[in-house]
Protein backbone atom coordinates (compact mmCIF):
# COMPACT_ATOMS: atom_id res chain seq x y z
CA UNK A 1 0.00 0.00 0.00
CA UNK A 2 3.09 2.47 0.37
CA UNK A 3 2.01 3.11 -3.72
CA UNK A 4 -1.42 4.76 -2.03
CA UNK A 5 0.20 8.51 -0.57
CA UNK A 6 2.50 8.97 -4.15
CA UNK A 7 -0.04 8.36 -6.07
CA UNK A 8 -2.47 10.49 -4.46
CA UNK A 9 0.56 13.06 -4.65
CA UNK A 10 0.75 13.07 -8.46
CA UNK A 11 -2.85 13.53 -8.52
CA UNK A 12 -2.98 16.51 -6.74
CA UNK A 13 -0.20 18.03 -8.18
CA UNK A 14 -1.49 17.62 -11.60
CA UNK A 15 -5.15 18.54 -11.34
CA UNK A 16 -4.42 22.17 -11.18
CA UNK A 17 -2.88 21.87 -14.40
CA UNK A 18 -5.88 19.67 -15.89
CA UNK A 19 -9.04 20.17 -14.26
CA UNK A 20 -8.94 23.48 -12.98
CA UNK A 21 -10.98 26.27 -15.23
CA UNK A 22 -9.96 30.22 -15.33
CA UNK A 23 -11.75 32.18 -13.29
CA UNK A 24 -11.45 35.69 -14.62
CA UNK A 25 -14.88 35.26 -16.74
CA UNK A 26 -13.14 35.14 -19.79
CA UNK A 27 -13.77 32.71 -22.81
CA UNK A 28 -12.07 29.61 -23.25
CA UNK A 29 -12.61 29.43 -27.30
CA UNK A 30 -14.29 31.05 -30.08
CA UNK A 31 -16.79 28.92 -29.86
CA UNK A 32 -17.41 30.29 -26.10
CA UNK A 33 -18.16 33.63 -27.62
CA UNK A 34 -21.34 32.41 -29.62
CA UNK A 35 -20.73 34.67 -32.76
CA UNK A 36 -24.02 33.67 -33.91
CA UNK A 37 -25.56 35.92 -31.09
CA UNK A 38 -23.83 39.08 -32.79
CA UNK A 39 -26.31 41.99 -34.51
CA UNK A 40 -24.33 41.41 -37.46
CA UNK A 41 -20.97 40.23 -38.97
CA UNK A 42 -18.73 41.76 -42.17
CA UNK A 43 -17.79 39.10 -44.38
CA UNK A 44 -14.78 41.59 -45.57
CA UNK A 45 -13.51 38.95 -47.63
CA UNK A 46 -16.72 38.69 -49.99
CA UNK A 47 -15.43 41.62 -51.43
CA UNK A 48 -12.06 41.41 -51.42
CA UNK A 49 -9.85 38.35 -51.49
CA UNK A 50 -7.35 37.54 -48.70
CA UNK A 51 -7.91 41.66 -47.25
CA UNK A 52 -7.51 42.66 -43.82
CA UNK A 53 -8.78 45.54 -42.26
CA UNK A 54 -6.09 48.26 -41.58
CA UNK A 55 -8.52 50.99 -40.20
CA UNK A 56 -11.86 51.71 -39.39
CA UNK A 57 -14.01 54.79 -37.85
CA UNK A 58 -17.46 55.18 -36.48
CA UNK A 59 -18.55 58.35 -37.38
CA UNK A 60 -22.91 58.85 -36.78
CA UNK A 61 -24.64 56.28 -37.94
CA UNK A 62 -21.84 55.29 -40.77
CA UNK A 63 -18.92 53.07 -40.07
CA UNK A 64 -15.82 53.41 -42.69
CA UNK A 65 -13.38 51.11 -43.15
CA UNK A 66 -10.53 50.95 -45.41
CA UNK A 67 -9.04 47.24 -46.24
CA UNK A 68 -5.30 46.19 -47.13
CA UNK A 69 -6.29 46.60 -50.61
CA UNK A 70 -6.35 50.27 -50.61
CA UNK A 71 -10.40 49.87 -50.85
CA UNK A 72 -12.76 52.11 -48.90
CA UNK A 73 -16.10 50.87 -47.38
CA UNK A 74 -18.85 52.78 -46.03
CA UNK A 75 -21.42 50.14 -43.67
CA UNK A 76 -24.52 51.05 -42.15
CA UNK A 77 -23.39 50.59 -38.95
CA UNK A 78 -26.91 49.37 -37.78
CA UNK A 79 -27.09 46.45 -40.37
CA UNK A 80 -23.13 45.98 -41.49
CA UNK A 81 -24.23 46.44 -45.41
CA UNK A 82 -22.75 48.35 -47.80
CA UNK A 83 -23.39 52.41 -48.65
CA UNK A 84 -20.52 52.36 -51.04
CA UNK A 85 -17.28 51.29 -51.82
CA UNK A 86 -14.63 53.40 -52.87
CA UNK A 87 -11.41 51.71 -54.48
CA UNK A 88 -8.27 53.71 -54.47
CA UNK A 89 -5.56 52.34 -56.35
CA UNK A 90 -2.71 53.60 -53.88
CA UNK A 91 -2.05 53.26 -50.45
CA UNK A 92 -3.25 55.76 -48.02
CA UNK A 93 -0.58 57.51 -46.63
CA UNK A 94 -2.84 58.97 -43.57
CA UNK A 95 -6.20 57.72 -42.09
CA UNK A 96 -9.08 59.65 -44.37
CA UNK A 97 -11.04 62.51 -43.06
CA UNK A 98 -14.13 62.24 -42.58
CA UNK A 99 -16.72 65.57 -42.87
CA UNK A 100 -20.27 65.97 -42.64
CA UNK A 101 -20.99 65.24 -46.10
CA UNK A 102 -17.22 64.63 -47.86
CA UNK A 103 -14.68 62.82 -47.29
CA UNK A 104 -10.80 63.29 -47.87
CA UNK A 105 -8.40 60.61 -48.66
CA UNK A 106 -4.28 61.41 -48.84
CA UNK A 107 -2.28 59.73 -51.05
CA UNK A 108 1.69 60.65 -50.68
CA UNK A 109 0.87 64.10 -52.24
CA UNK A 110 -2.27 63.52 -54.28
CA UNK A 111 -5.34 64.45 -52.68
CA UNK A 112 -8.75 62.18 -53.61
CA UNK A 113 -12.20 63.90 -52.42
CA UNK A 114 -15.06 61.70 -52.56
CA UNK A 115 -18.88 62.65 -51.09
CA UNK A 116 -20.27 60.95 -48.09
CA UNK A 117 -23.68 59.84 -49.18
CA UNK A 118 -22.19 57.87 -51.88
CA UNK A 119 -18.44 57.59 -52.09
CA UNK A 120 -18.82 59.41 -55.56
CA UNK A 121 -15.46 60.83 -56.30
CA UNK A 122 -15.26 64.25 -57.71
CA UNK A 123 -11.65 65.27 -56.89
CA UNK A 124 -8.02 63.08 -57.39
CA UNK A 125 -5.23 65.87 -58.19
CA UNK A 126 -1.30 66.44 -56.63
CA UNK A 127 -1.03 68.80 -54.59
CA UNK A 128 2.11 70.80 -53.80
CA UNK A 129 1.31 70.11 -49.74
CA UNK A 130 2.66 67.05 -48.57
CA UNK A 131 -0.04 66.11 -46.02
CA UNK A 132 1.16 65.04 -42.44
CA UNK A 133 -1.99 64.14 -41.24
CA UNK A 134 -5.36 63.08 -41.93
CA UNK A 135 -7.27 66.11 -43.76
CA UNK A 136 -10.49 68.18 -42.95
CA UNK A 137 -13.17 68.86 -45.15
CA UNK A 138 -15.45 70.86 -46.34
CA UNK A 139 -18.13 71.27 -49.41
CA UNK A 140 -15.79 73.14 -50.67
CA UNK A 141 -12.16 72.86 -49.40
CA UNK A 142 -10.07 70.20 -47.77
CA UNK A 143 -7.22 71.56 -45.40
CA UNK A 144 -4.20 69.73 -44.84
CA UNK A 145 -1.09 70.29 -42.27
CA UNK A 146 2.41 70.00 -43.17
CA UNK A 147 5.89 69.87 -41.47
CA UNK A 148 7.84 72.46 -43.84
CA UNK A 149 7.14 76.52 -41.91
CA UNK A 150 4.35 74.48 -39.75
CA UNK A 151 1.72 75.29 -42.01
CA UNK A 152 -1.78 74.30 -42.04
CA UNK A 153 -3.04 74.44 -46.29
CA UNK A 154 -6.74 75.02 -47.58
CA UNK A 155 -7.02 73.34 -50.62
CA UNK A 156 -10.12 74.03 -53.03
CA UNK A 157 -12.26 71.14 -53.23
CA UNK A 158 -13.36 71.90 -57.41
CA UNK A 159 -9.84 72.52 -58.71
CA UNK A 160 -7.38 71.09 -56.49
CA UNK A 161 -5.81 74.75 -56.27
CA UNK A 162 -3.44 75.06 -53.21
CA UNK A 163 -4.96 78.67 -51.71
CA UNK A 164 -4.06 80.45 -48.30
CA UNK A 165 -2.23 78.69 -45.34
CA UNK A 166 -1.95 79.60 -41.70
CA UNK A 167 1.49 78.86 -40.14
CA UNK A 168 2.13 78.02 -36.59
CA UNK A 169 4.77 78.54 -33.99
CA UNK A 170 5.11 74.19 -33.80
CA UNK A 171 4.12 71.91 -36.47
CA UNK A 172 0.46 70.14 -35.89
CA UNK A 173 0.84 66.87 -34.06
CA UNK A 174 -2.66 65.92 -34.34
CA UNK A 175 -5.40 65.75 -37.62
CA UNK A 176 -7.32 69.37 -37.90
CA UNK A 177 -11.08 68.98 -37.60
CA UNK A 178 -14.09 70.65 -38.65
CA UNK A 179 -17.01 71.19 -36.27
CA UNK A 180 -20.46 72.77 -35.66
CA UNK A 181 -22.79 74.48 -38.39
CA UNK A 182 -23.41 77.45 -39.73
CA UNK A 183 -21.96 80.86 -37.66
CA UNK A 184 -20.83 78.36 -35.17
CA UNK A 185 -18.52 75.93 -37.49
CA UNK A 186 -14.69 76.41 -37.11
CA UNK A 187 -11.39 74.65 -38.53
CA UNK A 188 -9.66 73.16 -35.19
CA UNK A 189 -5.96 72.09 -34.31
CA UNK A 190 -3.75 71.38 -32.31
CA UNK A 191 0.05 71.93 -32.07
CA UNK A 192 3.31 69.37 -31.07
CA UNK A 193 4.37 72.55 -28.54
CA UNK A 194 0.50 72.57 -26.83
CA UNK A 195 -1.47 75.43 -28.38
CA UNK A 196 -5.61 74.66 -29.29
CA UNK A 197 -5.79 77.04 -32.53
CA UNK A 198 -9.22 77.63 -33.79
CA UNK A 199 -9.72 79.32 -37.09
CA UNK A 200 -12.70 80.38 -39.17
CA UNK A 201 -12.77 77.68 -42.10
CA UNK A 202 -12.78 80.04 -45.37
CA UNK A 203 -12.95 78.86 -48.60
CA UNK A 204 -9.34 78.07 -50.39
CA UNK A 205 -9.11 80.76 -52.46
CA UNK A 206 -10.43 83.74 -50.65
CA UNK A 207 -7.68 85.32 -48.28
CA UNK A 208 -6.32 83.32 -44.99
CA UNK A 209 -7.78 84.17 -41.93
CA UNK A 210 -6.33 87.63 -40.21
CA UNK A 211 -6.07 85.72 -36.56
CA UNK A 212 -7.47 82.78 -35.21
CA UNK A 213 -11.03 82.81 -33.50
CA UNK A 214 -9.05 81.95 -30.09
CA UNK A 215 -5.93 80.57 -28.83
CA UNK A 216 -5.32 78.03 -25.74
CA UNK A 217 -2.07 77.07 -24.85
CA UNK A 218 -1.25 74.13 -22.49
CA UNK A 219 1.60 73.38 -20.83
CA UNK A 220 2.32 70.26 -22.47
CA UNK A 221 2.93 68.90 -25.55
CA UNK A 222 -0.03 67.12 -27.31
CA UNK A 223 0.01 64.27 -29.59
CA UNK A 224 -3.93 62.97 -28.96
CA UNK A 225 -6.61 64.16 -31.37
CA UNK A 226 -9.39 66.70 -30.62
CA UNK A 227 -12.30 65.29 -29.23
CA UNK A 228 -16.15 67.15 -29.64
CA UNK A 229 -19.28 67.09 -27.90
CA UNK A 230 -21.89 69.83 -28.46
CA UNK A 231 -20.02 73.39 -27.25
CA UNK A 232 -16.69 71.72 -25.81
CA UNK A 233 -13.30 70.34 -27.00
CA UNK A 234 -11.61 68.03 -25.01
CA UNK A 235 -7.55 68.18 -25.25
CA UNK A 236 -5.48 65.30 -23.86
CA UNK A 237 -2.44 66.91 -22.83
CA UNK A 238 0.99 65.32 -21.77
CA UNK A 239 1.23 67.76 -18.85
CA UNK A 240 -1.04 64.63 -17.17
CA UNK A 241 -4.31 67.13 -17.21
CA UNK A 242 -7.36 66.88 -19.38
CA UNK A 243 -8.58 70.17 -20.88
CA UNK A 244 -12.48 70.72 -21.00
CA UNK A 245 -12.63 73.79 -23.35
CA UNK A 246 -15.57 76.23 -24.86
CA UNK A 247 -15.05 75.14 -28.16
CA UNK A 248 -16.05 78.86 -29.36
CA UNK A 249 -14.73 80.63 -26.89
CA UNK A 250 -11.28 78.83 -25.61
CA UNK A 251 -12.24 79.36 -21.81
CA UNK A 252 -11.97 76.37 -19.69
CA UNK A 253 -15.19 74.50 -18.21
CA UNK A 254 -13.17 72.49 -16.51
Amino acid sequence: MRFIPALLFCIVAISPLSLAAPDDGLPLSLNDLKLEHMDWKFPLTDYVADASLAWCEVDGQDLFILDSANTLHCLDLARGVHRWILNLDEKPTQAPGIGANNIAVAITDRLVLAKRKNGARYLDKPIKALPTTSPAVTEDAAYVSVYVQNRLYAVDGATGTTGWSYRFKDYIATAPRIYGTAAERFLYAAAHDGAVICLSPRPALEGAPAKPAWVFQTTGRITADLTFSGSSVLVACEDTCLYCLNRLTGGINW
